[in-house]
């Protein structure tokens, strides 16, 4: 925990090499949150339509995102799974592997996304809401800290596919909130952009897309449809 290493120095070891760690350690965190990458930090892009029902009751994905962060590369594999609860309402849980830098971290998070049948903007197109909590535990030097990430979005996607072999699009607009445990550090908030395409598969859809919230992150990934 961040508090542990705070109680351990003040702001850095007396210790040479440990001071050099953990400085540099905080230094990362410090310059990267500000300028965080995905709709979903510490989780996966979006990588779906806004229609539930062209999925099925539950599914599990494999992921990928890799972008880079204030000069240094960011990276999470993660596994997803989603549950239609209702028509309307997908439940999803994440669990992955995650890089920062240097540092080593094991995110996982929650999340929903409901879809908004009864818009009125156009008849063209589908419009969900999303919602998402994360928190990874990331090894950063001599110590362990946590990072929190709340996530607020919209997607929107086609109607029809645009080819003909079902291919489909979607586009994402949101807003996130990055924390860390540590008193000496700022909290994050930004908004940004995504898009991305959709193909199905024997068994599934397969996705790749990008999101844009003060630098690019691009994400893969392969949805298999369990029942």
């Amino acid at each position: 925990m961040f508090s542990k290493m705070l109680s351990v120095f003040s702001p850095c070891p007396t210790n040479a090499l440990a001071r050099g760690m953990a400085c540099a350690s905080l230094a990362l965190v410090t310059t990267a949150l500000p300028h965080v990458a995905s709709a979903e930090y510490l989780g996966l892009i979006g990588g779906r339509e806004a229609t539930p029902e062209r999925s099925s009751k539950l599914s599990a994905e494999l992921g990928i995102v890799t972008g880079e962060l204030e000069g240094e590369d960011y990276q999470n594999i993660a596994l997803r799974l989603n549950y239609l609860y209702t028509p309307q309402l997908v439940i999803t849980g994440t669990i992955g592997v995650g890089e920062l830098g240097e540092s080593d971290g094991t995110p996982f998070g929650v999340g929903a996304l409901y879809h908004l049948s009864n818009q009125r903007i156009s008849d063209a197109i589908e419009i969900a809401g999303t919602a998402s909590y994360h928190r990874g535990n990331y090894d950063l030097g001599i110590t362990d800290g946590d990072i929190n990430a709340l996530a607020l979005g919209l997607i929107v996607s086609g109607v029809k596919p645009i080819m003909q072999n079902g291919m489909a699009w979607y586009t994402s607009v949101g807003f996130q909130h990055v924390n860390v445990d540590v008193s000496a550090l700022d909290s994050a908030s930004d908004f940004g952009l995504g898009a991305g395409v959709l193909l199905p598969t024997g068994l599934g859809n397969a996705y790749l897309g990008f999101e844009y919230f003060d630098s690019l992150t691009i994400g893969l990934g392969i949805r298999y449809f369990v029942y």
